[in-house]
């Protein structure tokens, strides 16, 4: 279990990385959290609404469309 907390929202987030089970999303998230970069503004960088990032971050879903793939694999080549 990973901790977050945004300094812009004051709230803390709590992640179950091994809940995760998409690898692609597993590295996502913890980048994102690492570089403080609250689920509202990945979602929006990714292009999906905030209601589908949450779902990804509680490994209730994963990405299927190619596009939003490629999208995240971008994203975690930068944030490395």
């Amino acid at each position: 279990m990973i901790t977050m907390e945004s300094k812009k929202m004051g709230k803390r987030i709590e992640i179950d990385l091994s809940k995760i089970k998409d690898d692609r999303i597993r590295k996502l998230v913890s980048l994102a959290m690492k570089h403080n970069i609250s689920p509202t503004s990945m979602a929006h960088f990714i292009g999906v609404s905030y209601a589908t990032y949450n779902r990804f971050q509680q490994g209730r879903t994963v990405p299927q469309s190619e596009n939003t793939r490629a999208v995240i694999d971008n994203i975690i080549k930068k944030l490395k």
